[in-house]
C-alpha cells in the first residue's frame, strides 16, 4: 500500500540571460525581480523569431522524500496578463549545479526535456515534466528551466514572485508498512518491537511515532501494544 502525497516547489535561484546579442547570448545574471521579461530582437514578421533575452530559474528538490515513488510532475508559469507568447523554446535539465553562464549556456545542447516552439494566448502555461528527469533531479539536488521567447522587442512578462512564480508540484507515493509496530520486521509485533520502541522514547522523528504527532509517548505505546501479535 502506499499514500499519495504532492509537493509544490518554488524556485530558489531566478535571472536573465542577456548580453545584447540575439539568438544565442551567453551572460547569465541573477535576478529576483517580480517580473522577468523575456524578448526577441525585432517587431518584424522575420526577426522576431530571434531570442534576444531568456529566463532562466532554479529549484532545490531535496525535500522530495528520498524514499518517494514520483508518479507525476507539472510546471507552471503564469503572466500578469493575457499574452500572446510565440516560438517559446523551453530547456530544462537535472543538475548539482546552480545557475551561471557557463551552465545556463551550456542547456542549448546539453538537457533533459526540450518544448520547442510553443504558442499560446493565455495569462498562464503549464506542461508535465519527464519523470526520468525528476527522478535524476532528485538525485541531483537540482531542476533547471531556461526560457526563451521569439515575441519580437516588446517581450512578454514572467510573475517571479509569490504563489503564482514559476513552480513545480511533483506528485508522488509514499510506500506504507502493512503492520507500522513491527519495527524490526520480522512479520510479529513482540518484545523485541518494544525493546527498539522503547529506544525511540520522546525521540522524534522515528519509526516509533505511529500516530504522528511528532513525539514517541504513551499514545504510540498503546499502538504497538494494540498490534501486539502476527502481522496480518
Amino acid at each position: 500500500m502506499a499514500n499519495a502525497e504532492q509537493l509544490v516547489l518554488y524556485p530558489v535561484q531566478s535571472g536573465i540571460v542577456s548580453d545584447g546579442s540575439c539568438c544565442s547570448p551567453y551572460a547569465y545574471s541573477n535576478s529576483a525581480d517580480d517580473l522577468l521579461l523575456v524578448t526577441g530582437c525585432f517587431n518584424s514578421t522575420y526577426g522576431c523569431h530571434f531570442r534576444k533575452d531568456y529566463a532562466a530559474w532554479r529549484w532545490d528538490m531535496s525535500s522530495i522524500p528520498e524514499d518517494a515513488k514520483v508518479t507525476g510532475a507539472a510546471m507552471y508559469l503564469n503572466h500578469p496578463s493575457p499574452v500572446m507568447a510565440s516560438w517559446v523554446d523551453i530547456w530544462v535539465d537535472a543538475t548539482r549545479s546552480s545557475l551561471n553562464s557557463n551552465y545556463v549556456s551550456s542547456m542549448f545542447s546539453n538537457h533533459d526535456q526540450h518544448l520547442h516552439d510553443v504558442s499560446y494566448w493565455a495569462a498562464s502555461y503549464s506542461f508535465f515534466l519527464d519523470i526520468d528527469m525528476v527522478n535524476a533531479a532528485i538525485v541531483e539536488g537540482n531542476l533547471a528551466m531556461k526560457l526563451g521567447n521569439g515575441e519580437g522587442a516588446d517581450g512578454v512578462v514572467y510573475i517571479n514572485t509569490g504563489d503564482d512564480q514559476p513552480r513545480i508540484t511533483v506528485f508522488y507515493e509514499i510506500a506504507t508498512k502493512p503492520c507500522p509496530a513491527d519495527l524490526n520486521g520480522d512479520g510479529i509485533v513482540d518484545s523485541a518491537d518494544l525493546g527498539i520502541f522503547l529506544w525511540f522514547w520522546g525521540s522524534s522523528p522515528s519509526d516509533g511515532d505511529f500516530n504522528g504527532d511528532g513525539v514517541v509517548d504513551s499514545s504510540d505505546l498503546g499502538v504497538l501494544l494494540g498490534a501486539w501479535g502476527e502481522c496480518p
